[in-house]
Formats: C-alpha cells, sequence, structure tokens
C-alpha cells in the first residue's frame, strides 16, 4: 500500500514536471524555449523499458553470475508493461541468454537460451504454513506459464556433463 502511495506521488511530480515545461515554453518564446524543447523535453519522455524492468534484469544477472559455476556472453531482460506492473508482480516475458555456462556439473559451450511466456506473481497468505508457493517470498504463480529452453551441447559438454550422460544411458 506504501509502495502504491509512493508510484503515485512520483507520476504525479513527472506530470507536474512535464506541465511546467510545457508553460516555460509557451510562455518563454525565443531561445529559451529552443533550450527548454532541446534539452528538457526528451528526458522527460517516457523511456522505452520501465525502469524496475532495468533493475531486476540487472538483479536477476547478477544472481545468476553467482549461482553458476561459470557463465560468459549472459544478457537477461525482464519486460513488463510499466514499472508498477512489475512491481504488482505482472511480467510480460523474461529472456536469459548466454554463450557459455556451467551449472551443477553441467556444461554447455553453445549458444544458451531461456524463454518465457507472461508470468503473473499474486500475494500466498493462504500457503504460507504450508510450504507450497515459492518458497520464502510470500507469493506464488497467479497461472501456469510457459518456458522454452534452447541449447546446442558439443560432444566434449556431453562427456565433461556427468548428470547429462546418466540421463542418456537411462534412455538408450
Amino acid at each position: 500500500r506504501s509502495s502504491k502511495v509512493l508510484w503515485s506521488w512520483i507520476i504525479l511530480f513527472i506530470n507536474f514536471l512535464r506541465s511546467m515545461i510545457n508553460i516555460s515554453v509557451f510562455l518563454l518564446r525565443g531561445p529559451l524555449s529552443m533550450l527548454l524543447l532541446r534539452f528538457v523535453s526528451p528526458a522527460l519522455k517516457p523511456l522505452k523499458r520501465p525502469f524496475v524492468a532495468r533493475v531486476t534484469s540487472w538483479v536477476v544477472e547478477q544472481v545468476l553470475y553467482r549461482v553458476c559455476d561459470d557463465v560468459q556472453g549472459l544478457q537477461v531482460r525482464v519486460d513488463a508493461d510499466s514499472s508498477l506492473a512489475l512491481l504488482r508482480g505482472e511480467i510480460t516475458g523474461i529472456s536469459i541468454t548466454a554463450s557459455y555456462v556451467r551449472l551443477l556439473d553441467v556444461s554447455i559451450s553453445g549458444d544458451v537460451g531461456i524463454y518465457t511466456d507472461s508470468i503473473r506473481f499474486v500475494p500466498d497468505t493462504h500457503n504460507l504454513t504450508s510450504g507450497q508457493g515459492i518458497e520464502g517470498s510470500g507469493l506464488t504463480i497467479a497461472e501456469p506459464f510457459a518456458v522454452s529452453l534452447v541449447c546446442k551441447m558439443t560432444e566434449k559438454d556431453v562427456n565433461s556433463s556427468p548428470p547429462v550422460v546418466g540421463v542418456l544411458k537411462d534412455l538408450l
């Protein structure tokens, strides 16, 4: 609730600044108005990606760098319609790509990509004590979502990854 109030005040302040610039441009015709139009107005235009989505992408990237034994060429993108939507738990998609990953004794030296559809998290007050939901977060996923994994493994990757060798032996 307090975050909603904070965001409301931030949006109100930004709208106030935009209005003041528009008034200034209207009142100050001449060289000063051109200066305002040229340098100040573009700074107040909406960003292509919401700020919170960019921060969330960076946080996920940092977590993956710490969790993986080795990762190279990592790129994370969390998308949302707005910062407020993301703070409400509404994600329009996540893409994670890398050129090399080593995690849990599995090596992938080809391209790796993980992509999701829309995800919506909701508060999980009912299942906190039962251990369901996302562990320790107080959130649960509102509905199932699709996840796609694309990876290219070389023969060397397969042979140096005991879990993959075990799965292949079970299948064959």
